[in-house]
């Protein structure tokens, strides 16, 4: 997809494929302009990204056995063309020896994004949550502070 909207979905699902590939300084990357958090999960530099990521997320032969879903893409480019807000619905699955195939997580991605150099970037992309399942086989300190688990 070559238009704005396309590139914006593209990015979006960027995203989820390099977090769910295990490649946590490509997914930091993604936000050398920008942030991504959720409520008590605020990074401010890739750096920051990385190191939580790399001491907090189990991995399985390198991989953190997820995958990211993200449907119900809604994305506005403002009139100047440099800028957008976009969001979506994700549904995270996790598995893992021992831990059967399920939801961990369902929330509502909410992202600002800005063309820089002609490429579409995140500006900043917070995860909502809505549902938050059995993460102890996916985060040591289970993903998300524990007033939204259930």
């Amino acid at each position: 997809m070559n238009d704005d909207r396309g590139q914006i979905a593209n990015l979006m699902a960027e995203y989820c494929r390099t977090y769910d590939s295990g490649d946590f300084i490509a997914y930091a990357a993604l936000f050398r302009h920008g942030k991504v958090g959720a409520e008590g999960l605020d990074f401010q530099s890739e750096a920051d990204i990385i190191d939580y990521h790399t001491k907090n997320i189990f991995l399985y032969d390198g991989k953190p056995n997820t995958r990211h879903v993200i449907t119900n893409l809604h994305i506005d480019i403002d009139d100047d063309q440099r800028t957008a807000l976009g969001e979506c619905y994700v549904t995270i699955y996790n598995a893992a020896p021992g831990f059967p195939l399920q939801p961990i997580f369902i929330g509502t991605y909410h992202g600002r994004f800005e063309k820089i150099e002609g490429k579409w970037k995140f500006k900043e992309y917070l995860a909502e949550p809505h549902l938050v399942g059995d993460m102890s086989h996916h985060s040591r300190q289970g993903g998300l502070p524990s007033t939204h688990r259930s």
